[in-house]
């Protein structure tokens, strides 16, 4: 006896699992401006990548690990340059680095403005 066949995707099932705010969608469309300012020669991942790690842990240590990825393959460019992969690699590194404590980012505290 055959075994059933799995139910046809519907287009709901296609859409993302989750609800992406305006504010997360923001965040990751600066991101990516970020990235084409720093890194032109480099390809620009897609917004889910970014919503990605900002899910792992905060914009700001994201864009401390593009920045940190911008200058290393700044660095090697001559010697032995990145490849996008590479680059995305080490970048994601950094964000799980951080989001299990093995940091080397320390935030600045954040003033409260006083009206």
């Amino acid at each position: 006896m055959k075994p059933p066949k799995p139910p046809a995707f519907t287009e709901a099932d296609r859409q993302q699992p989750f609800a992406n705010s305006a504010e997360q969608l923001e965040t990751a469309d600066n991101l990516q401006e970020l990235w084409e300012g720093l890194l032109p020669g480099f390809p620009v991942p897609l917004r889910s990548q970014f919503l990605r790690w900002t899910e792992i842990c905060s914009d700001r240590i994201v864009t401390y690990a593009i920045n940190r990825g911008a200058r290393k393959a700044l660095r090697q460019q001559e010697t032995d340059p990145m490849t996008a992969d590479q680059l995305g690699r080490y970048i994601t590194g950094i964000i799980v680095n951080e989001r299990e404590g093995n940091h080397r980012f320390t935030p600045a505290p954040t003033k409260e403005k006083t009206a």
